[in-house]
């Protein structure tokens, strides 16, 4: 059917408020050609203002756009409705304080910087099946994250460090190369520890 497009053009099709000129202007739906939508108000051609943008499998984000740019507080929702990033923006990135819900259940906690978890005081929570029976507090890892990659954290369980074998856990980023898979193959990690069976080996001695 046809939707009453009051405007379109090669890069979208547009509903809703028009200057004059037909310059876009006040509240309206612009569609995309891969079935997306931008819902909100625009000034000059631009989202200025609250908007909510939903791509072609359902998930959105929310928040207030400045001449096309989202800034502030933004919400970002899955096809399904969860919650995958709530936090600030700045030039229509994460940028700012934020947390981002991951696939496995776990969230990162902190600062964001041009997009990625960046900032000294970070924290990523554990999901709940990585810690297997344990049900006295939840582990998390606090420390600092560069550009994304971890660059050291300490491992804790509720507010208080976890040891382990009494010493302080501290992970850093340690990639692997040709030669070896870590510097600190020792180090708890508790996704094996509870998800992971070992089974007896099948190769001779």
């Amino acid at each position: 059917d046809d939707p009453g497009w009051d405007l379109v053009t090669e890069d979208f099709s547009y509903k809703g408020s028009l200057k004059e000129d037909g310059t876009i202007e006040g509240k309206g739906v612009m569609e995309f050609p891969d079935g997306s939508q931008l819902i909100g108000t625009f000034s000059d051609g631009d989202p200025h203002g609250q908007g909510k943008y939903v791509s072609a499998d359902g998930s959105t984000i929310f928040g207030t756009y400045e001449h096309g740019d989202l800034t502030g507080q933004v919400t970002e929702t899955n096809e399904s409705g969860g919650l995958v990033y709530e936090g600030e923006y700045r030039d229509s990135r994460r940028h700012g304080k934020g947390k981002l819900w991951l696939e496995d259940g776990g969230y990162m906690e902190g600062e964001f910087r041009d997009g990625v978890f960046d900032g000294k005081e970070n924290i990523y929570h554990y999901p709940s099946a990585a810690i297997g029976r344990i049900t006295e507090g939840s582990f998390l890892l606090k420390g600092e994250w560069r550009q994304g990659d971890m660059a050291s954290a300490v491992l804790y369980r509720g507010a208080d460090e976890a040891l382990y074998n009494g010493k302080r856990v501290v992970y850093a980023y340690d990639p692997s190369d040709s030669v070896r898979i870590s510097s600190k193959p020792t180090l708890p990690d508790l996704y094996e520890q509870s998800l992971v069976v070992v089974g007896p080996s099948s190769v001779g001695s």
